[in-house]
This record gives C-alpha cells, sequence and structure tokens, in this order.
C-alpha cells in the first residue's frame, strides 16, 4: 500500500461475536475482494471486543479506503453485509463523523451448560456433533459463525433470518439432546 494523506480511516463495527481468528478471516477475504476488483482500500487493523469474562461482544475492522465516496462505502457494506451482517452493525468514517448503521441478521447464542449436567452427559456426547447438528437444521436461514468456550459453559454463535425461525428450528433437537439440557438461548442481534 502506497502512502497516502487524503486517505480516509473507516472503522466497521460488527455487532457479532467472532473469535479472534475469525476476524481475521473476514480481514483476509476483505483484502483478496478489494485486491481482485483493484479497489484502493486496504484492511489496516482490527479486534475482538471482549467481555470481562473473555467472551466475544464485537469486532471491530479497520480499513484505509483512498476515497471514501458513496460508491465505495456502499461496495464495502455490500461486501461486508454477504458475510456476515448482524442487525446493530455500523461503518463510521472517521475523518467526518459519518456513521452508517447495517445488518439485517439476527443472532442467536446457545450457551451449553458445562458443569451441571452428570458425568455420563460429558463423556458420551460430542459438542462437535451438536455445532453440526444445529447448523443443518438451520442452514436455509442462518449459520453457526462462531464458537466460545467459557469456565462453565461452551456457547455457539448462530447468525440468520429471525431469531425466533431459528429457536423454532432447533428447539426440538435442543429438548432431546443430553448436552443441551440446561442449556440458555440468548438473542445476541
Amino acid at each position: 500500500m502506497e502512502s497516502n494523506i487524503a486517505s480516509s480511516a473507516v472503522t466497521i463495527t460488527l455487532n457479532a461475536r467472532l473469535e479472534s481468528e475469525r476476524r481475521i478471516d473476514l480481514q483476509d477475504a476483505i483484502t483478496q475482494v478489494m485486491e481482485k476488483l483493484d479497489k484502493e482500500i486496504y484492511v489496516i487493523g482490527g479486534e475482538t471486543l471482549l467481555s470481562e469474562h473473555g467472551e466475544p461482544e464485537k469486532c471491530k475492522i479497520q480499513l484505509a479506503v483512498d476515497d471514501a465516496n458513496g460508491e465505495n462505502i456502499s461496495l464495502i457494506l455490500q461486501m461486508i453485509s454477504s458475510m456476515i451482517s448482524p442487525k446493530g452493525s455500523k461503518l463510521h468514517i472517521n475523518n467526518d463523523e459519518a456513521e452508517i448503521e447495517f445488518g439485517h441478521e439476527e443472532g442467536l447464542a446457545i450457551y451449553i451448560n458445562g458443569s451441571d449436567l452428570s458425568e455420563d452427559v460429558y463423556q458420551n456426547s460430542d459438542i462437535n456433533e451438536v455445532i453440526e447438528r444445529c447448523d443443518e437444521l438451520i442452514e436455509d436461514i442462518g449459520t453457526i459463525q462462531g464458537t466460545w468456550d467459557g469456565s462453565t459453559e461452551t456457547a455457539l454463535y448462530f447468525y440468520g433470518e429471525s431469531f425466533a425461525a431459528m429457536v423454532e428450528l432447533l428447539q426440538p433437537y435442543l429438548d432431546s439432546e443430553p448436552l443441551c439440557q440446561k442449556a440458555r438461548l440468548v438473542q445476541i442481534a
């Protein structure tokens, strides 16, 4: 990237609970798309904002944009929205105080209880099978975007068309799966 004093700093704040690795994957995808389009839009940084317990809450991706005109801002919004677009996300153009809210997806966190079930359940269950089955059940309206391992529970983060619709599709499975007993379902976007 050549130095360009006229570049604008643009910050994308995703209302998404993504681990740093997943955010970096998004940054890499942005870089690849912009290179293919021969756009002077560069990823210059990013961070995952964590709760006091270390759980991802939001993430930020910083861009240097040679020309922050309507066309380039629209391109950035279209591109990121095609990857992940939780409600409550924002794009901030740092040099003119402009902020654009975007996002259409709702978020669902399933917190799997990691301490209050019988040892037999933990020994005979596989969280990866739960993740795979949940993702299959909502594949037409959403997808898993991340996970988090806390000290007493594991969170699975899904984003899709509708929180209520995802819960409706998942609830029968969650009720029947031993590992999902005592799970908490929380709307996160």
